[in-house]
């Protein structure tokens, strides 16, 4: 990541040198978008729209004041002080969700406190970031922003603007927590996924696999995250036993091709216990409806889970 920092430095350094009046730090366009004009050669009509919107060259009344802050270094001392009260007050009040807006007013206020402008030191704002993360976290608002936290160039700009002291120990400080809260939404969010994964198995057992195995379909979420050990070992084998015997072969199969990959297999460790809990429950179900096909049927798939749980404990 240092050789990608400094390949970045380079390039700047050259773009600033060639044209002096060129201001890297002040894109209309995001970074995501001037990569998409010159490495794909086309772009999204509607961002490009929303990024000249947002520009400070359409500024309006409408515009965010936490917007309009970020120039504070091009505004006079009393519309910094009028826009700062607004802005504090957002950040403590907990008025954005929005963890792009978060950050920037994050950055913005440790900036204005390093200047000397805000009263509150680098610590106090750090202590209230991390306290509005955590608000964020415990009210689903993390959860649903995975895939923006996760992006490529969230942690450097966001809406067309580099985020403010980000390379500060405080931004950085707060970047982490971000990301450490981001997993452990996820994985309180488990239960929840488990319940619509259990539903998507009485009703598409396809999808039901391509959600859980590495493949080219763009549903295959979950194929390194121990998902299975958060559904409920009876729920499942009662709506196992409910399914097509098709069905069935096709879940057994989908176990070997998710646990086949060394790779993932230390991440899904958590989910060896659960497959054989599932297999006992299994042959515990066979044992109440002996010498049947349906019997016979459900021990072969108890094996299965067996097989797969060993399997997995062995990989690790």
């Amino acid at each position: 990541s240092n050789d990608k920092e400094k390949e970045k430095d380079n390039i700047s350094n050259i773009i600033s040198s060639k044209y002096p009046e060129f201001n890297i730090h002040d894109l209309i366009l995001s970074e995501e978008l001037w990569m998409q004009i010159f490495d794909k050669g086309f772009f999204d009509e509607t961002e490009v729209h929303n990024a000249v919107e947002q520009s400070k060259h359409l500024f309006s009344e409408n515009t965010p004041a936490w917007k309009k802050l970020w120039y504070a270094p091009e505004l006079q001392d009393d519309e910094i002080s009028k826009l700062l009260i607004q802005v504090d007050a957002e950040f403590k009040n907990r008025q954005h969700t929005e963890v792009e807006v978060v950050l920037h007013i994050f950055g913005i206020l440790l900036y204005l406190s390093d200047v000397g402008i805000h009263t509150d030191t680098k610590v106090q704002i750090l202590i209230e970031g991390k306290a509005y993360i955590d608000y964020l976290r415990l009210n689903k608002y993390l959860v649903n922003q995975a895939d923006v936290i996760n992006g490529e160039f969230f942690h450097d700009a966001a809406y067309g603007l580099c985020y403010s002291e980000k390379e500060s120990t405080e931004f950085k400080q707060i970047n982490d927590y971000l990301i450490e809260k981001s997993k452990q939404a996820a994985i309180e969010n488990y239960p929840t996924i488990a319940t619509t994964l259990l539903e998507l198995m009485k009703n598409d057992v396809l999808s039901f696999s391509n959600q859980l195995c590495l493949c080219n379909h763009q549903d295959n979420r979950y194929y390194e995250i121990p998902i299975l050990a958060s559904i409920n070992v009876c729920t499942f084998v009662s709506n196992f036993i409910g399914l097509s015997q098709r069905a069935r072969w096709n879940i057994c199969s989908m176990l070997k091709r998710r646990y086949e990959f060394a790779t993932f297999n230390k991440k899904l460790f958590d989910e060896s216990i659960w497959l054989e809990n599932v297999s006992i429950k299994l042959t515990a179900e066979a044992a109440k409806i002996p010498k049947t096909m349906k019997s016979h049927n459900l021990l072969k798939a108890a094996a299965d889970f067996t097989k797969a749980s060993n399997e997995l404990v062995e990989k690790n």
